[in-house]
């Protein structure tokens, strides 16, 4: 076991040695790159394991594909395509859809920029966007956004368990009035049966997060294959689908005349999907399609099962960013000059309906849900036991003792997140991820208008106006949604500042303020000229062979310099 040694008087390596990773023995590097949740990998007694390395002690962990396109890919194509887009397009049209997907992946690529531009800086540890903020802003600012990004997890995985309910019930619910499961008839409706239905799946998506990250890995491998086919079905069926109308639902095939009829916005009130009581409206419209666009963080996440986080992360996601664009925009064209607009109004499920193969979009819906939901509560609880790794708040240490704990109480809270709908549960999301994107981009912008010595990124795709850039965007985007809300979050994470800033134990850290004074002193400093008498200061250096006993000339200049600079030599 390799340990630090350090002469009296010395201190431990503090935040400045974070930035560059300390070198020490194998067995160090092994025991700190274990998984939480993990257990599997680790040597047997008596037997070492066939998975570890000594000369390469991450060779375990997961490489860029796996640990980072694959989630990212996963959690950006969310069930809200499926669930949600014809409502959207219905309402807001082709043109206005494809103007909140370029807002939304604007404000992810600025976003992705920064955390790359972090990310590159130096380790990242477990945690994900709490380390890179906590280690740049402080704990006051990392421990109040890391809370507001562990319940943002939380909520898009309570999100992914009620949005699959929907498509299950209309393929295998009871038939009821005149609506006909698509599949068979297998599930009784009714409110108590779906929570149960979301309780078990809940259950079987925590029961795999405990077997371990190398198994959700494999089984993200299994799912992203399976979603990105039934995502490519969608403009692929319209291509080859005779057009039909059963008196309900019309569907022309592509067509020019559809595409003018749904090619601007048109606000009804009581379509499918709608839950307002008017008509629907651009905020509301935002907010919920912005969290089917929010999940670039779920490789950042995973920052500790990462191989090489510095080279995972920022390739990982904005290749699946690429990605997920190209895939909504066909989506939403296809969609747009193929199904009337009177069509989108009438079914929420329009997607699956109009689709040569309803089984594959089944699939594809149930893929993307199910590992949301499993890297939901994993990055969650990894962001739980962080923080209370780093005794940011009191009462959380349990947290950290027995990391089971962190990812229990994840999947209660998740529990709780099912007595709500998609569309409200989709609100929060988009709050919560919102401000972490804000925080994200302000620490990235001053790490770099401060010249801190330490940022260094080795990522040259971004600078301070584009962090700036994202930031602004981002706080634009929480009001469009719903100023009440983002006034709420903003008022509720400042009391967390000030509670952490009065209780956490000082950290080792540092933070980016003293190097914006040090920056700001040094610029003030360079424009000083003293050029008028009035304002004269004199710069005082004094020598004294013995400051005992010349304590009336020490006391006499130290009048004179009048604020200036006084050195005195011995």
């Amino acid at each position: 076991m390799s340990k630090f040694y350090e002469l009296p008087g010395s201190h431990k390596p503090s935040h400045a040695s974070e930035s560059t990773p300390l070198v020490s023995s194998s067995s160090s590097s092994r025991r700190e790159s274990l998984t939480y949740f993990t257990y599997s990998d680790a040597p047997k007694q008596g037997k070492q394991s066939s998975k570890y390395d000594p000369e390469n002690p991450n060779k375990h962990k997961l490489g860029t594909f796996g640990g980072v396109f694959v989630p990212t890919t996963l959690n950006v194509l969310s069930i809200l395509m499926f669930l949600r887009f014809g409502f959207i397009l219905g309402q807001m049209g082709v043109l206005g859809t494809l103007l909140l997907l370029i807002l939304s992946y604007c404000i992810d690529l600025l976003t992705t920029l920064s955390i790359s531009a972090i990310s590159t800086n130096g380790t990242v540890r477990g945690g994900g966007a709490y380390y890179m903020i906590s280690r740049s802003l402080g704990p006051e600012f990392g421990g109040s956004i890391g809370l507001v990004f562990f319940l943002g997890q939380i909520f898009n995985s309570g999100m992914n368990v009620v949005g699959i309910i929907e498509p299950l019930l209309y393929n295998f619910g009871y038939k009821i009035d005149l609506e006909t499961p698509v599949l068979m008839e297998l599930l009784p409706r009714g409110y108590w049966w779906q929570f149960t239905y979301a309780t078990v799946i809940l259950l079987l998506c925590l029961a795999i997060a405990l077997i371990g990250s190398a198994t959700v890995s494999k089984a993200g491998n299994v799912l992203f294959w399976l979603l990105l086919a039934s995502t490519l079905s969608i403009p692929f069926s319209a291509m080859i689908k005779p057009a039909f109308s059963d008196g309900e639902i019309t569907y022309t095939g592509p067509s020019w005349n559809t595409l003018k009829g749904n090619l601007f916005p048109h606000f009804t009130k009581g379509a499918a999907g709608s839950l307002l009581k008017g008509k629907e409206n651009f905020n509301d419209m935002f907010g919920i399609f912005f969290p089917a666009t929010a999940g670039i963080f779920a490789g950042a996440g995973m920052s500790s099962e990462l191989r090489k986080p510095s080279k995972s992360i920022p390739k990982g996601t904005l290749w699946g960013l690429l990605l997920t664009f190209s895939c909504y925009f066909l989506v939403v064209l296809t969609l747009g000059c193929s199904v009337p607009r009177e069509s989108l109004y009438k079914d929420v499920q329009i997607i699956q309906t109009v689709s040569s193969s309803q089984v594959l979009i089944l699939a594809g819906e149930l893929s993307t849900s199910i590992f949301s939901i499993i890297v939901g509560i994993l990055g969650a609880a990894y962001v739980l036991q962080a923080i209370a790794k780093d005794s940011i708040l009191p009462g959380l240490s349990i947290f950290h003792r027995k990391p089971i704990w962190s990812l229990l109480f994840a999947w209660f809270l998740t529990q709780l997140c099912l007595f709500s709908d998609v569309n409200q549960i989709a609100t929060f999301i988009t709050m919560t991820f919102l401000i972490t994107f804000i925080v994200m981009n302000l620490a990235c912008f001053l790490l770099e208008i401060s010249s801190a010595p330490n940022f260094r990124p080795s990522f040259k795709y971004f600078d301070w106006y584009t962090a700036l850039t994202g930031a602004v965007l981002s706080i634009i985007a929480m009001f469009i949604v719903d100023g009440i809300s983002a006034a709420s979050v903003i008022l509720c994470m400042v009391l967390l500042f000030i509670l952490i800033h009065f209780s956490c134990p000082p950290k080792t850290w540092g933070d980016v303020s003293q190097n914006l004074i040090y920056h700001q002193v040094r610029k003030y400093l360079l424009r000083l000229r003293q050029d008028n008498v009035k304002y004269w200061r004199p710069q005082v250096l004094l020598l004294v062979d013995n400051p005992r006993t010349g304590w009336n000339l020490i006391r006499f200049c130290n009048h004179l310099k009048k604020g200036g600079l006084y050195i005195l030599g011995h």
